[in-house]
């Protein structure tokens, strides 16, 4: 499965790609716009280049300016949860680049706004620190 971040100008998505015996398979998560039905139950406006599978159904995704991860079921398009970053002080956050830690359950974010990497216990789904780094910081990957 092949995922990608899709910024506007229409609107925001995700595009799920699967391989099948036929050939790859295109379908699109919207995000749904104000003013839409699906607004009215779920506030998700954006996505901004983060992206890490949990596993091969659960997926987490940046959603830049609103300083949160949305982790998404890629079967159904379904918000499993969303987790917030403007926290424990911090505010004005912008999720970036992601990578998850699958021995420890533990997804690193980069929050470019506030020079930081804020590290998310996924069984918890809590910010459970913060690494303050560089200006702007724009990627992020784990050693394996």
């Amino acid at each position: 499965t092949l995922v990608s971040s899709d910024g506007g100008p229409n609107r925001y998505s995700l595009t799920i790609l699967t391989k099948s015996p036929e050939g790859w398979k295109s379908r699109r998560i919207t995000a749904p716009r104000k003013g839409e039905k699906e607004a009215e139950e779920d506030d998700w406006r954006s996505v901004f280049m983060g992206l890490a599978f949990e596993d091969n159904r659960l997926l987490y995704a940046s959603e830049g300016n609103s300083g949160r991860v949305r982790l998404i079921d890629v079967t159904s398009g379904k918000r499993i949860a969303t987790i917030d970053l403007n926290n424990g002080g911090y505010q004005d956050s912008y999720t970036g680049d992601l990578a998850f830690d699958a021995a420890r359950n533990l997804l690193f974010v980069v929050d470019q706004a506030n020079f930081r990497v804020a590290v998310i216990d996924t069984r918890r789904r809590a910010v459970i620190s913060s690494l303050k780094v560089g200006r702007i910081p724009f990627a992020v990957a784990l050693e394996g």
